[in-house]
């Protein structure tokens, strides 16, 4: 019998093989800085990040880089890799590293045998830095510490930015800030209450809402003592010049863009931890959750920060968020997406 050549269409031999063309993201690791002083934990710097790799490259498939690669690769652009880095700095390193991200961070050692680990992301795509804390025991958790803190950032490169430290249960007080009003506002409100999530109305149709999405979009920036979203900024590179014009007038401009890019540059941590202690004192008490929810100007996307209002920390960040349907209301839709994920845990499961 003559056997007859068997064609597939492309389309079946993609979802038979999951995809499998699609290119993972790669990531290229640097060194942990040791922020004791304490040289007896110096062979940490590059335990960690080795660990880290390890843990991703086996665990959830990523391509990724030890400290030792990307070192040789940076040195093949005339620089090499170092042990800190400021955020306006990562932007450069990322590029040289030629990876999708370069991520570094630095430990400290705590009282009672613990340890915290703080890591930073940055996206070569976005020329963003996504920072986060965590915190475990250096003996008995040391390697859950590693493969959950690898679970974070797997989670987070693969599901446009998803972080979320725990669940939301339903009862929780929720203060939310959108840049939606009017019908759609109310439209907005909906899922939530009828989630069980008491809503304090932080906005109103009267007084109106923040509708300008270039403006609204600086709130997609975040910084808490726990996490923090920023663009790679660089304070060294702005430039105030002097010559035969300068007069008074001109001095206190000079001086007022100074303290601007001071208070909102140099300071931004800072000046954003503070700002969320007033609201946390506006509130009077009154509010668990603050969350910030902005939508594009067609509303099919929208992105989410939620913070817990008594510790000041960053809760609950995920982007690129859209209906299920081009059908459906997309600010409706999309409400009720958050409305029911607030009570599920980071791993997916609803809270006990």
């Amino acid at each position: 019998m003559k056997l007859r050549p068997l064609f597939i269409p492309a389309l079946v031999i993609a979802v038979l093989t999951g995809g499998a063309g699609a290119a993972a993201a790669d990531v290229a690791f640097g060194y942990l800085h040791n922020r004791s002083g304490n040289a007896n934990f110096d062979y940490l710097e590059t335990i960690f990040p080795n660990s880290f790799a390890s843990s991703l490259a086996s665990q959830h498939a990523l391509t990724v880089y030890k400290p030792s690669t990307v070192d040789e690769r940076l040195k093949k652009r005339g620089t090499e890799l170092r042990k800190t880095y400021t955020a306006g700095e990562l932007a450069d390193v990322v590029k040289n590293a030629g990876t999708d991200y370069f991520i570094t961070g630095s430990f400290l050692p705590l009282p009672g045998n613990r340890i915290e680990i703080r890591l930073s992301i940055c996206a070569r795509k976005t020329l963003e830095v996504f920072s986060f804390t965590s915190t475990g025991k250096m003996e008995t958790e040391i390697f859950r510490l590693v493969d959950r803190i690898a679970q974070v950032v797997a989670t987070y490169l693969r599901e446009d930015g998803l972080y979320k430290t725990r669940a939301v249960p339903a009862g929780t007080r929720i203060a939310l800030v959108t840049n939606v009003s009017g019908e759609e506002l109310n439209r907005f409100y909906v899922p939530f209450l009828e989630k069980g999530y008491p809503v304090l109305c932080a906005q109103n149709n009267d007084t109106g809402a923040v509708t300008d999405s270039p403006r609204f979009a600086a709130f997609r920036y975040v910084t808490t003592k726990t996490g923090s979203l920023e663009p790679c900024g660089d304070a060294r590179k702005v430039r105030f010049y002097h010559g035969p014009w300068n007069n008074a007038r001109f001095d206190a401009r000079v001086q007022e863009a100074r303290d601007f890019f001071r208070k909102f540059d140099l300071d931004y941590a800072q000046t954003k931890e503070k700002t969320l202690e007033r609201m946390a004192k506006g509130f009077g008490g009154s509010v668990d959750v603050l969350m910030i929810v902005g939508f594009s100007d067609d509303r099919r996307s929208s992105w989410v920060r939620a913070f817990d209002m008594k510790e000041g920390s960053l809760l609950w960040m995920k982007s690129n968020l859209r209906p299920d349907s081009r059908f459906e209301d997309p600010v409706a839709a999309i409400a009720g997406r958050i409305a029911a994920d607030l009570p599920l845990t980071p791993g997916g499961a609803p809270a006990r």
